[in-house]
């Protein structure tokens, strides 16, 4: 009597016969240590606290007006007014400093996106793009650095009148940032600034409108911030979004240090992906070969030689 294992569809579409015990071993611990660094993840975005907690953050100030008459410089060193940029479009305000290697980079990223899938609103002829540094040393050159990577990196982006780079002394900037409500605090012995991630939505007539907090914008809510702010419409608050901190205090140091927050995070995305490779792996190495046109599938999981006699 043969024993044959029967045969079982896989969810890739291949007919196997089963996972080694071995290859389920490892699949099974990769996904245990998936579950635990994204569970880490999460109960670190709130238990995770740092002395910037309450000097950080963003307040929407839906309706407000912005100060038309602060002074900075654009990308050309001219001196401008902020309101020469509020006339017969909408402003996307950015906030970044060009020298931070951190969540500015996350902003630049997810504003080059999102500009990049808007088929309908484009940059110059429907909306403007302002980009701001809060850090009160930063140069023209820095600005005009910027500017080019922004414009060659944005798809639709070419329209170089759309987009602003501006800096500014310190009282410029602390007006600006407060009439936005945006909060940041400066830590003088790292030589950085600690700061939210948003882009904000102001009207033709220098009212802010809307918010999208974070680094990743939807594209679709953004198309209806631009379209609601050319209506000089203020549109609703916008969702919270609490973005891991850039750096923690390490009480056995008296140092701050980079926090453990992105690295589970990608920790456990990166498991994830290793579980889901070890599986295909395995139902490719180890499927069994198709039944042959004519062949008789198991009845009952036992089939009976024929030369064998009982």
């Amino acid at each position: 009597m043969r024993t044959n294992v029967p045969l079982r569809p896989s969810p890739f579409g291949l007919r196997i016969s089963r996972l080694p015990y071995c290859a389920a071993r490892i699949a099974h611990r990769f996904l245990m240590a998936s579950v635990l660094a994204i569970s880490a993840f999460a109960t670190a975005q709130d238990t995770v606290k740092t002395p910037f907690d309450d000097k950080i953050g963003i307040t929407q100030k839906l309706g407000s007006s912005l100060p038309l008459g602060l002074k900075f410089k654009d990308e050309t060193g001219a001196t401008v007014r902020l309101g020469d940029y509020f006339k017969d479009r909408p402003v996307v305000i950015v906030p970044v400093f060009y020298e931070c290697k951190s969540a500015c980079l996350m902003t630049r990223d997810g504003v080059v996106q999102v500009l990049g899938q808007q088929k309908k609103e484009r940059i110059g002829r429907d909306f403007d793009v302002l980009v701001f540094s809060f850090k009160s040393d930063e140069t023209t050159k820095m600005a005009a650095d910027a500017k080019k990577y922004w414009m060659e990196h944005t798809r639709y982006g070419e329209n170089a009148e759309g987009w602003h780079f501006l800096t500014g002394d310190e009282a410029s900037i602390q007006s600006l940032t407060s009439a936005i409500g945006f909060r940041f605090h400066k830590v003088p012995e790292m030589d950085t600034i600690v700061h939210p991630t948003c882009i904000v939505f102001a009207t033709p007539d220098g009212r802010v409108s809307y918010y999208q907090e974070g680094a990743n914008y939807a594209a679709l809510e953004f198309q209806t911030a631009v379209e609601e702010a050319k209506r000089n419409q203020v549109g609703t608050k916008s969702p919270t979004i609490r973005f891991p901190a850039c750096y923690a205090y390490d009480p056995t140091t008296g140092k701050y240090r980079v926090a453990v927050e992105n690295i589970l995070l990608w920790s456990g995305l990166a498991t994830v992906a290793i579980v889901a490779g070890s599986i295909i792996h395995m139902s490719l190495k180890y499927r069994r070969t198709p039944l042959k046109p004519g062949d008789a599938p198991d009845q009952g999981g036992t089939d009976a030689n024929p030369s064998e006699g009982h």
